[in-house]
């Protein structure tokens, strides 16, 4: 394939009111790489930067019907989403790549690699949160704990029980925060189906139980104000941090 190929990697939680500001710099990087020979585009249709270089990619095509737009998928339950959007520019697509017929730890660290690998190209819409915002979350929580203080994680599951609701919490015991891709610092006790893999953040977790409290309905996102509930169940949202509604 002599096809030079591009991928976006980016957030999902962009605020609303720089949406147009990272839409206008996200379409300018495409149509650069469109001058540069660039015809295969790669998304992996997460809500936020993914849906929306999908979106200018797919407008492109109209004036440019030699581009090839493709999804990458981590896992097939996504392609069940509600998110109307999401199935519009699946339609638009020239084709699909399902990384894993289920759920699996790693199916989204393996849909990342799989667009990489593609690419000679990545367009990565960033704004510098790991060196402010999450680093400072990050500090704040552990401070939390160590001062003998309650930081919970919740679950949110979607099967024939829980329709995109809170099913577990854990206590947090710990948080590690790096700015590049480790394995778990802590290398003698944790999950067998986590080793061999590497995160930026890694979550000592204990107590695990079924929540019967807290349901997404009561919960936002904190950065955007959006429903928890509305959230998951439109878009591939799986990790953030939440705050009770007001």
């Amino acid at each position: 394939m002599n096809e030079k190929t591009c991928c976006v990697t980016g957030h999902r939680d962009i605020p609303e009111k720089r949406i147009d500001y990272v839409k206008q710099a996200l379409r300018h990087e495409i149509l650069s790489a469109l001058e540069d020979g660039y015809t295969r585009f790669i998304s992996g249709f997460a809500e936020g930067v993914d849906l929306m270089f999908a979106s200018i990619v797919a407008e492109e095509k109209r004036q440019h019907p030699e581009l090839f737009l493709e999804a990458a998928i981590p896992y097939a339950g996504k392609l069940k989403t509600k998110n109307q959007q999401f199935h519009e520019l699946l339609r638009a697509c020239d084709g699909v790549k399902v990384e894993c017929e289920k759920y699996v730890p790693s199916c989204f660290m393996q849909r990342n690699r799989y667009m990489v690998h593609q690419s000679q190209l990545v367009i990565a819409v960033y704004d510098g949160r790991d060196h402010g915002g999450t680093l400072f979350r990050v500090k704040w929580y552990n401070d939390r704990i160590k001062s003998g203080k309650s930081v919970k994680i919740l679950f949110a599951i979607n099967n024939e029980h829980y329709d995109n609701d809170i099913a577990f919490s854990a206590n947090v015991e710990e948080i590690f925060s790096a700015k590049t891709p480790v394995s778990c610092p802590d290398n003698t006790n944790y999950p067998a189906e986590f080793h061999g893999e590497l995160a930026r953040i890694w979550l000592k977790l204990s107590h695990i139980c079924h929540e019967t409290q807290i349901t997404a309905e009561m919960l936002k996102i904190t950065s955007t104000g959006r429903s928890l509930k509305q959230t998951i169940s439109d878009s591939q949202y799986h990790f953030g941090y939440v705050s009770l509604k007001d």
